[in-house]
């Protein structure tokens, strides 16, 4: 069990078009140990949690590829180098809008999204 000091909550827009009618919310509690960046928080949720989730797993880590791209608490960034800070207690994800929605937070960036 872990307290809430040394947890991260995390909420994430899922949707997978198989499957769902509508996206929805899911949020995950992740133990903050060994947790630096945002591609940490998302490897462990699909490693330990729920292996369902779908994120762009690129290890460039070098802010060169772009294929990382999300909305991180509303604002696009890339979640491969982004740091976490000590005093982070939640984060909301979300897939990058204005691109066709693959699965969770996976976008085809080669197709925009049509209002």
């Amino acid at each position: 069990m872990h307290t809430l000091n040394n947890v991260i909550k995390v909420r994430i827009k899922r949707f997978n078009p198989i499957t769902d009618k509508e996206p929805y919310w899911q949020t995950y509690e992740v133990p903050r140990d060994g947790v630096t960046r945002l591609l940490d928080i998302m490897e462990y949720i699909h490693t330990h949690i729920d292996p369902t989730l779908a994120y762009r797993r690129h290890y460039c880590r070098d802010l060169v590829c772009d294929a990382c791209f999300i909305n991180i608490n509303g604002t696009p960034r890339m979640s491969c180098m982004m740091p976490l800070k000590e005093n982070t207690t939640e984060i909301t994800l979300e897939p990058q809008s204005g691109y066709f929605l693959v699965r969770d937070l996976v976008v085809d960036f080669l197709k925009q999204e049509i209002d």
